[in-house]
């Protein structure tokens, strides 16, 4: 649960005309306002939604940082990214600042090309169910396939659910051509992780762990690939989850402490730490710099020369690799 909706963070910034500098808690008193809504790669840069500031931070791999602003009068609620393209799901919403408020008025899918040069997919009207009373549609994850969109939302009830472990979610599988959608209930999902073609890993919560499960999305048929132990009593659960495909390395976040668990060989090892409280998003970018973020900070974790082993194998080469050797100490030649 984040510290404040964001709605009411939008209200406080209107009345208030903030300016919020980034790398920086948003703070209004005794409390912390939620200013970054959701987080997507595409290349060597992080791109962040800005709530509070209507507008779109980069940051690469140096930790360098950049903004520009949409110019709509929407909220992005939603980034996801595919193929070094990337995508928002925006809504419209009219604050009423006298109740602490806002009216839902619809959704609409974009492709984010450039300053100024953002292109309108579709259009359409989110459920009324995944309408929450504490932030309304405050979605979860997003991932992207190029076609579809995946999201992950909060299940509306009407009695609240005191065993956080057992929490309704819904899937939406959007096209974001059309804005036409499907809905999946995903009992205890908390994080979509990875896509490949018809199969969706992400994460579900257990008594006392986190399970990695994949899901074929034609079948229904699951499997669980990992099961993650909770730390301190189910005080510290893993969250931010991010695949290295390539390197079919899994990162996550417990606490304070980041760590990187082979899938192939079941090894974890810590990598790194965040100073971020909470609801913790890890971002990887394509060169390996990893990034940890959440509603009020965005944090460079390692750069791309953290943890980096090359070797080379060559057969018959004679005085090639030897000469190689000698050019390339750095690299271990077999």
């Amino acid at each position: 649960m984040r510290p404040i909706s964001r709605i009411l963070a939008l209200v406080l910034a209107a009345l208030l005309a903030l300016s919020i500098p980034c790398l920086a808690e948003t703070s209004f008193g005794s409390f912390t306002a939620d200013q970054y809504t959701s987080f997507a790669v595409v290349g060597n840069m992080l791109y962040a939604a800005d709530t509070l500031n209507d507008s779109l931070w980069r940051y690469d791999n140096a930790g360098g940082s950049s903004s520009y602003e949409t110019g709509r009068d929407t909220e992005i609620i939603a980034l996801a990214s595919c193929d070094g393209r990337l995508y928002s799901l925006e809504s419209r919403m009219i604050p009423k600042p006298e109740q602490m408020s806002a009216d839902y008025v619809g959704s609409f899918v974009y492709e984010l090309v450039s300053d100024g040069e953002d292109v309108l997919l579709s259009e359409l009207q989110l459920p009324e169910s995944l309408d929450s009373s504490d932030a309304p549609y405050r979605l979860e994850t997003a991932l992207c396939d190029g076609e579809r969109m995946y999201l992950l939302f909060p299940t509306n009830e009407s009695t609240q659910t005191v065993d956080f472990s057992a929490s309704p979610m819904t899937l939406v599988i959007l096209e974001m051509a059309s804005g036409e959608y499907d809905t999946v209930a995903f009992e205890n999902a908390s994080q979509l992780i990875a896509l490949n073609g018809n199969l969706l890993m992400y994460s579900r919560n257990a008594e006392g762990e986190t399970g990695i499960v994949i899901r074929d999305m034609t079948s229904e048929e699951e499997h669980t690939l990992l099961a993650i132990a909770e730390e301190e009593d189910g005080a510290y659960r893993p969250e931010g989850f991010t695949l290295d495909f390539d390197g079919q390395v899994l990162y996550y976040a417990i606490g304070s402490d980041i760590f990187a668990h082979s899938i192939a060989g079941g090894s974890v090892e810590k990598v790194g730490s965040t100073s971020a409280e909470g609801g913790v998003t890890l971002a990887r970018l394509d060169d390996g710099t990893l990034f940890a973020c959440n509603s009020t900070s965005v944090e460079r974790i390692t750069g791309s020369d953290v943890a980096s082993s090359q070797s080379l194998t060559v057969s018959n080469g004679g005085d090639l690799v030897n000469a190689f050797a000698v050019q390339h100490p750095e690299i271990a030649v077999q």
